[in-house]
């Protein structure tokens, strides 16, 4: 299923049938996953917040928004094909990347360098179409910092 070739067939609450052996929505079909242990890195250190979409299909046309308290301020932000860093929490500009050659696969990774103990916490990766969305939590653990999320 691609998401973003949806839009002509389906409202976001309408049922996808596969095969025609069941009925399914959207949101049981593409999830996105993320790890279910925390990422540890040291302070300097890059870190790889691994998050990808469940069906591995292509999200190049999808909006990919990586944030933390803050949806307005993202810490990355990827739309119509591009970053788009007009709006980008300012502490993580020049910092941060998506694997732009898995975007076809449905990985939206982030790659966080330079990691300083104010990037200790918990990051929301959510991507996002006009007929879906989902997001799901990756907690960042910087060594030297406790563990409270």
């Amino acid at each position: 299923i691609n998401p973003s070739g949806l839009n002509q067939i389906i409202t976001k609450s309408s049922p996808v049938t596969f095969l025609g052996l069941c009925a399914l929505s959207l949101s049981e079909v593409l999830q996105l996953v993320g790890p279910a242990a925390p990422v540890v890195v040291s302070p300097g250190e890059e870190a790889v917040l691994p998050c990808y979409l469940s069906t591995r299909e292509s999200v190049e046309d999808l909006e990919i928004r990586w944030f933390r308290g803050d949806y307005t301020a993202p810490v990355c932000l990827y739309q119509n094909r591009r970053y788009n860093s007009d709006r980008q929490d300012p502490a993580y500009k020049g910092r941060v990347e998506l694997f732009s050659k898995e975007l076809s696969r449905g990985n939206v990774s982030l790659t966080l360098r330079n990691i300083t103990r104010s990037d200790h916490g918990q990051y929301i990766c959510m991507v996002l179409s006009d007929l879906w969305e989902d997001d799901t939590v990756i907690d960042l653990s910087v060594r030297g910092e406790c563990l409270k999320f």
